[in-house]
Formats: structure tokens, sequence, C-alpha cells
């Protein structure tokens, strides 16, 4: 009950929101650059990243100039802003956020521009880079109207606003161009939708594990489940989980504790890739730990995905 409230309550504001951009209550900037956003209706937990990642990846090996705008959530960034050029490397997910540096290992050719004041940050970009992009990924960009954007890419699960927080109504995806199932084996309630909205459905894979060694399993992320779950299908054996909350905040010493009740119990030690930055800024090794970071696999639609986002 208090879900589906707390739901309701988030979907009015994002709506009178999106009203008050299209109304023109507030001043939005058009760059010039091709302005592809990444978003979700949900908070937290529908795979925005891994999207946002294939999009500058696919820009990159066309050649193209990509440049990636996201929040830094969390990080001491979120708020001052900052530029992490394809050449930076050593930075803390501390300071930046842990989905930039993310997005940094991920996407090695990309300019990213970390701060909530999206127009600031492409400013700096400007600035630092000398000219502008061929394209803008718009990370967490469905409630954020300060851009004018050319497409609307919305990430969607199975979920539902009573299972867990929405950030916008199912109604809201009338502003969206591209719809992308990925998770969940219910198609979600967007089937009034789909003779109108292009959609793809994908799917997240793991590389297959090519060791039996017994694994504990770290997360913090929104879906730690689905986490446990891709590592088990993808031949991992997972003997021990620890879930934390969606971009915990590790320290060293806890950390340490981790790995030495490890070692004494003799188990490997998993993480996610948005942990692993963590972890890696905190003066841990790869050499400690197995990085499970999933890959997009498409199940149908991938015609749509090239007609909207690339316009092929």
């Amino acid at each position: 009950m208090l879900i589906q409230l707390g739901s309701s309550l988030w979907s009015s504001a994002s709506r009178l929101s999106r009203f008050g951009a299209k109304a023109g209550f507030f001043h939005q900037v058009r760059i010039d650059a091709r302005v592809v956003s990444v978003g979700n209706i949900q908070a937290g937990g529908a795979g925005k990243t891994p999207l946002v990642a294939q999009i500058a990846n696919e820009g990159a090996q066309k050649g193209l100039r990509v440049w990636i705008l996201t929040r830094g959530y969390r990080g001491e960034r979120e708020k001052r802003g900052g530029i992490l050029s394809p050449d930076r490397s050593g930075e803390s997910a501390l300071e930046w956020g842990d989905e930039a540096i993310l997005l940094h290992d991920l996407c090695p050719n990309a300019w990213i521009g970390v701060g909530q004041n999206r127009v600031e940050q492409y400013r700096r970009l400007l600035m630092a880079v000398g000219g502008p992009p061929d394209i803008v990924v718009l990370d967490d960009g469905f409630q954020n109207h300060q851009i004018v954007k050319d497409v609307e890419v919305v990430a969607l699960t199975s979920a539902q606003p009573n299972q867990i927080f929405f950030r916008d109504s199912w109604s809201a995806l009338h502003a969206a161009d591209l719809l992308v199932w990925t998770k969940g084996d219910v198609l979600p309630e967007f089937s009034q939708w789909q003779t109108q909205k292009p959609w793809t459905q994908v799917q997240f894979k793991l590389t297959q594990a090519v060791s039996t060694e017994p694994l504990w399993l770290f997360t913090g992320i929104a879906s730690s489940e689905t986490a446990r779950q891709l590592a088990l299908q993808s031949g991992y054996v997972i003997v021990k989980h620890t879930a934390m909350q969606d971009h915990f905040r590790y320290d060293r010493q806890t950390i340490e504790n981790y790995l030495s009740q490890a070692e004494g119990l003799g188990l490997g030690v998993a993480l996610t890739g948005k942990d692993w930055v963590k972890w890696k800024s905190l003066g841990v090794s790869p050499d400690q730990v197995i990085v499970l970071e999933p890959e997009i696999d498409w199940v149908q639609g991938r015609e749509n995905w090239e007609r909207v986002v690339w316009a092929i």
C-alpha cells in the first residue's frame, strides 16, 4: 500500500513537470547535437546503464563523437559537476558516482559530463573539447527536461507500481519514442501502446563461468535478486549472497572484513560492475574479485532500435 501510494505521488509530480515543460513554463535548451535520452518509469533496476553504454559504443563504432551526460548520483561531483575524458584513469566512484565511473569503464571513447545540471556540463564539455559532438546520450533523462531531446528511449520491466516505486505512470509512455523491455517474464503493461510505439526486447547475459569455484556475491543495486539469478544461470556457483541497497557506499574496513571472511570460508568474491567500481576506488585489485557485468542480447525488435536510435 505504501509503495503504491508513493508511486502515485511520484508519478503525479513527474506528470506536472512534463506538462510544465510542454507548456513552456520553464526554459529548455536545444543543443547542437542529436540527443538520445535513456530513462525508465520505475525507480531503478530497469537496466538503464547498459542501454546508455550500448548507444555510446555503437556511436563510437560508427565513427561518431559521443558525449554522455549523467547525474553522478550520490557522488561528490553530483552538485559541483565535472568532466571525465576518455584518457582519465584511476578516478574514484566516491567522487564521481558509481554509475558515472561504470560508464567511463564501459565506454572508453566517450566524453562524460557529470553533474545534476546537464546543461552546465554540456557547456563545460564544449569548452574542454573545443566543439560539439555528433550525439549526446542523456542518462536517466526521461524525467529530466533541461535539454530538448530528439529520441526518448524508455526501459521497462515486468514490475508493477504496487511492487516497487514508480517515478512515472504508464500513461507517460506517450512521450516515449522507443520502449525496451529488459527484464521479467510477463509483458509489461504497455500493450495498449504496442501499435503506436515501436518496441524491442532485450535480455542481459554474462560470460559463461569457466570454473566451479564457490562464490560469495555482493550486490548494491536495485535488482539484486535478478543479478543472482543471472549469475546462477550463467554457471557461477553462488553459495552466499549479500544484497545492499542501491548505490550502497562501502568503506575500506567493511570490504577488508568481507574479503577476510570469504577467504576463511573458502569462497571467492563476485561483484556487479556497479559494486566493483566502488571496491576498486577503495584499493581492491582485480585479481581479488570476479566482476559480473552483463551485456545486451537482443530477443526481438532490433530493427526498431536501429530505426529509432540511429534513424536507419
